[in-house]
């Protein structure tokens, strides 16, 4: 990485940094372990230097290694009580490095790891176009490329589904070794006291982001040597047959909302499968810099907005779902206009139907609309062939993610 990447970055302004942080009512029973900048963990193996973000079912911090022969800093992923305290999921958390035990609301698994940098999000505020976060089609390539390669040792190495890709989990790496005595850890520390629900006193801080990026966009130079590792498997299901084959459980829908199969919707066996779509959802963000879905309309209908894009649901998953009546007549498979729309009630989903759905939508293909964008807006026809392999409605024939690696549009990545 040349002399000019940017190496630390907060994003959040100071009147509402709070508000971006983990939420003060999980420090309870099962939940967050309270941690602070300049606390040692581990008998004092580590300390503390920043927070570098949280999940759902973590906090992350940035931390120096007093056995470290050269300084170097690690990333200490700190899980909720209520976490599967399993080892295996940690093997996939990029490098593992250690792993121990501490408790405050329970036993919180902690896990020790190399640092990584910006996720897409981050990324995309930091380097792309104020109003346009399309990224260029060789860095989403690259991103795409190792996404897949990811996931293809997931699945096929350690029969692990990760149910939750996304944006905020794919995140940089750095390609320089950070230590503790780096001059920008000398940073603006910004911490609030505040109260918990049981009575004591909890300290929130302010994450900082840690990264190494090209400052020019356009420098294909600099971008080649950027890489991505896929992050956070808090919500993997982690099966002990091939994750091509072994079934998801129902109880439960996995994934965001926008991120959600066409199968796991229709309440139907998934598999590693419901990977591949994320990924689709994913690489649209990449190439069009918006969303998938219209931003007003509801979660409910996202099921028909698929039928517009790419038509009827294949029997494998309409035969076996006991909940698409709600969207979709049993005869024929075919839209059920709203009149009778009784989806809302059936998975006690909040809204009501988007009113391009009064009546039976007109198709229009997802690859028409990409194709047709303007020029200068337009990805190239790989990319867009991608991802429609990456969308493919039936599960059973959506390619794996070795299979997607031999697509043509990756034929000039560096795979060193």
């Amino acid at each position: 990485m040349t002399s000019s990447a940017k190496s630390i970055k907060s994003f959040d302004d100071a009147s509402v940094w709070l508000t971006s942080q983990e939420p003060l009512s999980q420090y309870k029973v099962g939940g967050y372990r309270p941690t602070t900048v300049g606390e040692t963990l581990s008998a004092g193996r580590y300390k503390v230097l920043a927070k570098l973000g949280h999940g759902r079912q973590s906090t992350i911090w940035l931390a120096s290694d007093n056995k470290s022969p050269n300084d170097a800093c690690v990333a200490v992923k700190i899980f909720t009580d209520s976490y599967p305290s399993t080892r295996q999921q940690s093997r996939l958390n990029f490098q593992l490095y250690n792993a121990f035990v501490m408790s405050r609301y329970g036993e919180h698994l902690c896990v020790v790891t190399e640092v990584l940098g910006f996720d897409l999000f981050h990324l995309a505020s930091a380097s792309l176009r104020p109003t346009e976060y399309r990224f260029p089609d060789f860095i989403a390539k690259r991103i795409m490329h190792d996404l897949l390669l990811a996931l293809d040792y997931a699945h096929t190495t350690c029969n692990i589904i990760h149910t939750d890709i996304k944006f905020s989990n794919m995140l940089t790496c750095i390609d320089s070794e950070f230590t503790s005595s780096n001059p920008l850890l000398d940073y603006d520390l910004r911490t609030e006291t505040l109260e918990a629900a049981d009575g004591s006193q909890v300290t929130i801080t302010r994450h900082l982001v840690v990264s190494e990026i090209p400052d020019e966009l356009d420098d294909l130079d600099n971008w080649k040597d950027v890489r991505y590792k896929l992050a956070d498997f808090g919500s993997a299901h982690i099966g002990t047959e091939d994750a091509n084959v072994q079934t998801g459980s129902f109880d439960y829908l996995i994934s965001s909302p926008g991120a959600r199969s066409p199968e796991v919707y229709m309440h139907v066996p998934w598999n590693a499968a419901t990977d591949v779509w994320s990924a689709g959802i994913l690489l649209h963000q990449l190439l069009t810099g918006g969303l998938f879905y219209p931003t007003d309309m509801k979660e409910v209908v996202f099921p028909l907005y698929m039928y517009k894009l790419f038509g009827k649901f294949p029997d494998s998953i309409f035969a076996k779902s006991n909940v698409a009546g709600g969207w979709f007549n049993r005869e024929d498979g075919k839209f059920r206009p709203s009149n009778s729309f009784r989806v809302g009630n059936l998975l006690n989903f909040k809204g009501t139907p988007h009113p391009e759905f009064e009546l039976e939508p007109t198709p229009v293909y997802m690859r028409d609309i990409l194709s047709n964008l303007p020029e200068e807006k337009r990805p190239s026809p790989g990319a867009i062939d991608l991802e429609m392999q990456l969308l493919t409605l039936d599960p059973a024939l959506r390619p794996t993610p070795a299979q997607l690696l031999k697509h043509p549009w990756f034929a000039d990545i560096d795979v060193n």
